[in-house]
């Protein structure tokens, strides 16, 4: 039986960060209630410098309190 690579973290510079944005198109919110932590897809644009998210009414907005 395999064991599964444990993940690696490091810091990325402000170009890379950038590179990563704008070459993908979904990310990844976590949010925690009470005792439950949550991870949902958000879906979002990186163009000119800014960040922009689209969401839904949903689990997402009613936990948050952000509806």
């Amino acid at each position: 039986m395999s064991h599964p690579t444990p993940p690696r973290f490091h810091t990325l510079d402000r170009e890379r960060c950038i590179e990563i944005l704008a070459h993908n198109h979904v990310g990844r919110i976590a949010y925690a209630w009470q005792n439950h932590v949550d991870i949902e897809p958000l879906h979002y644009v990186y163009r000119d410098g800014w960040l922009y998210g689209r969401t839904s009414h949903g689990a997402k907005l009613e936990t948050t309190g952000t509806s």
